[in-house]
């Protein structure tokens, strides 16, 4: 009896770490500094949830067409000029995101 007990308790702390694990590995990034759009790298513009390296490139292309001494991008809501960019994606990203 105690053996069966024993198994069972060994078998949801299995379950309980893969879990776990699982909804860590979701939060595909670690992201400890905030990213400017304006002036972050590619591999910075990539680390962000929902942001590929050609979403990135993308946003690195239009900050590029933005006329000399303005910012392209003011708040989040103006990521949403690149395409494939949407209020999902803004939302998801808004966190990490410095201005």
């Amino acid at each position: 009896m105690y053996a069966s007990v024993a198994l069972c308790w060994i078998l949801v702390a299995a379950f309980v770490t893969d879990y776990v694990a699982g909804q860590l590995a979701r939060d595909d990034i670690a992201v400890y500094d905030t990213v400017n759009p304006n002036l972050a790298t590619l591999d910075s513009l990539v680390r962000l949830p929902g942001v590929g390296p050609e979403k990135a490139e993308s946003i690195m292309e239009y900050r590029q067409d933005t006329p000399d001494g303005k910012e392209a991008f003011t708040k989040p809501a103006d990521l949403q000029s690149i395409n494939g960019i949407g209020p999902k994606t803004v939302e998801k990203i808004e966190p990490w995101l410095s201005f």
